[in-house]
């Protein structure tokens, strides 16, 4: 976990700055940045630590790792088939069709 921390504070090392740089140009564009970067860290913590306490659960359950991955797998396929099998209209995927038109006034004009 002391990696993932010294990563996430080179990458706040790296941003900071940045946005401070984008704020001179665009103050909202900085917030926003600034606001993706700590919801994908916050994300990032959040996901470590459930997937800490799942590896400690998951050391003392084997089977239930099995199972855990057999679940996966079938989703995956179940997925891949309801996919497969939807039926699209054909006419949708041509966009709409239009008939050129042809200039009539000005072919008499030449004439």
């Amino acid at each position: 976990m002391d990696i993932f921390c010294n990563l996430i504070a080179c990458g706040l090392m790296v941003v900071l700055p940045l946005t401070g740089l984008i704020y001179m140009l665009s103050p909202r564009k900085a917030g926003e940045f600034f606001k993706r970067f700590a919801l994908l860290i916050l994300g990032l913590l959040v996901g470590m630590c459930v997937l800490k306490q799942l590896a400690l659960v998951l050391t003392d359950r084997p089977p239930f790792v099995l199972l855990f991955l057999a679940a996966s797998v079938a989703a995956y396929f179940v997925r891949r088939f309801r996919v497969r099998h939807i039926k699209t209209d054909s006419r949708d995927l041509w966009g709409v069709e239009r008939t050129p038109l042809m200039p009539g006034r000005f072919d008499e004009k030449r004439q």
